[in-house]
């Protein structure tokens, strides 16, 4: 990430974007300020396809065989020959799979092919909107999924889910690929006005975790939930509808070192533990949760959490999902919901709570699930027990290894990395040029307040590590290639200039050479 700012040919924008996209995709033209999250829309397919027995390039459609297309790929390679790729396609899209053993292959179909242009196009010009129709009009041309936010100078907040949404045929599970014989095409694109979209909202703020953009809007990976990251915004919202600037900065502070799953079980264990006697150790642990607010505070040193309830809640949550699923999921099913997903080293994205956390709130809501509960996890045992059952585990266990004294009940802090692969794992710098902080924070690396009163627009950012990540030839970096670090770790920002007089009175001259 880093800050960019454009300034004339019918652009006044300031902001922050990925390096090599061609819009500023988090910033403001002091008419309107926008920012995007990861689109949450199905706007792919896998399509299963079957092949010719005697021919493997070519598969089964609407009863009869055609060919693949192809194409191939010279890449070449530092300090080796060239390689080779050949690439089939069929008419849903690139092969990316092939099952010899099962005469089978997989094509992967998206809405958005032969729109990209467009779509960047779009979501250049969305930044030179001044209000939100204007906005809206180049949402409709973007056909990759996304989450636009939108607000402007007149107080009006809105946000829009960006894409091509296929309208899929009746009876198709998009958990599963589809069937690639011409029986579960598409049968075309939802209208724009069918996307997610509001103006206003009436409770008065817009906030994602990228989770579900609407009910009934699924994808076939977005395992959506009531237990959600997007809670820690809702509930401070809720609380305090009416923010200051500062006070959305804390915000972003709580929110980063907020635990994913204390909201959802504390209660209930602070409930179950009600029975137990006072002397219980269990008792006392419990009571530990129920004095936490939640947040992982860390020591002066960065090195331990400093509540042992942190320590608690993380013992006591997988202990919870192996009573509770370990006996009705295969052990590769259960394998993926037995992590909490608390980190133990430097993680390479944001963190959610776990998969074993959304069956275990369901199950525990029982009758008043937002999902009805079809089976009974609990097989009629008392939950209350389970979760004493639970604690009492989780205490011996923290026990054995760390002294009776709850105070030594600490979690080591785990550090946050900016790593050197792209999204799609692919080396951007070398490995030892991983920047750390002393302890994680849950967010990405790019922050922006805009501030919109009467007659005055300001703009604060960070972008993290820094605003330059060029090194030399000799090894020396920029000099801006970590002056953000600092602001980051602590949840400030650089206000940034938006006009003439304020761009001039912080311009530097260089020189530039520039050699034909």
């Amino acid at each position: 990430m880093y800050a960019v700012g454009l300034h004339g040919a019918g652009f006044n924008i300031v902001g922050n974007s990925p390096f090599g996209h061609p819009a500023v995709l988090f910033g403001t033209n002091q008419k309107i300020a926008w920012g995007s999250t990861a689109g949450p829309l199905d706007v792919n397919d896998v399509y299963q396809v079957d092949l010719n027995p005697t021919n493997p390039h070519e598969y089964r459609f609407n009863g009869r065989y055609r060919a693949m297309d192809k194409r191939v790929e010279v890449i070449k390679v530092k300090g080796a020959a060239d390689a080779t790729v050949e690439i089939f396609s069929t008419l849903h899209g690139r092969v990316t799979a092939v099952d010899m053993g099962q005469n089978t292959a997989y094509a992967m179909k998206s809405s958005w092919r032969g729109f990209e242009i467009q779509s960047l196009v779009a979501w250049l010009h969305s930044t030179q909107a001044t209000n939100w129709d204007e906005f809206l009009a180049q949402a409709a041309r973007v056909a990759i999924t996304n989450n636009w936010f939108y607000a402007d100078d007149r107080g009006n907040i809105g946000y829009v889910s960006v894409g091509r949404l296929p309208i899929r045929p009746k009876g198709q599970d998009v958990r599963l690929p589809a069937v690639g014989d011409g029986s579960m095409e598409w049968r075309g694109i939802h209208p724009f006005r069918e996307n997610p979209q509001v103006l206003n909202p009436p409770q008065g703020y817009l906030a994602n975790g990228n989770n579900q953009s609407a009910p009934g809007v699924h994808t076939d990976g977005g395992n959506y939930s009531a237990v959600s990251r997007v809670n820690e915004f809702i509930a401070r919202l809720d609380a305090k509808p009416k923010l200051t600037p500062e006070e959305v900065t804390s915000l972003d502070r709580l929110t980063s070192n907020a635990d994913m799953n204390a909201r959802y079980f504390i209660p209930y264990i602070e409930a179950a533990a009600r029975t137990l006697s006072s002397s219980d150790p269990s008792y006392a642990a419990a009571k530990l949760l129920a004095e936490w607010d939640g947040v992982n505070a860390v020591d002066a040193k960065n090195e331990f959490f400093v509540s042992p309830a942190v320590t608690v809640l993380r013992a006591w949550l997988p202990i919870m999902y192996r009573r509770l699923l370990a006996d009705d999921l295969p052990a590769d099913v259960f394998a993926n919901y037995s992590s909490a997903d608390y980190p133990t080293s430097p993680p390479t994205r944001p963190q959610s709570p776990g998969n074993g956390s959304k069956l275990l709130f369901n199950a525990l809501h029982g009758a008043d699930a937002g999902v009805p509960q079809a089976y009974d996890f609990f097989h009629g045992a008392d939950k209350d027990q389970m979760i004493r059952d639970a604690l009492q585990e989780a205490v011996a266990g923290l026990t054995a290894t760390s002294g009776a004294d709850p105070s030594n009940w600490l979690t080591p802090v785990v550090k946050h990395k900016f790593v050197t692969d792209n999204f799609l794992g692919i080396p951007q710098a070398g490995k030892d040029e991983e920047i750390q902080l002393p302890s994680f924070l849950n967010k990405g690396s790019e922050d922006h307040h805009v501030t919109f009163r009467a007659g005055a627009v300001t703009l604060c950012t960070v972008a993290a590590p820094g605003q330059s990540g060029f090194i030399s030839r000799t090894g020396t970096t920029a000099p801006l290639y970590r002056d953000q670090l600092e602001l980051f770790q602590h949840s400030r920002c650089k206000l940034e200039a938006l006009n003439k007089p304020e761009i001039d009175a912080g311009a530097e001259s260089i020189e530039v050479l520039i050699v034909p």
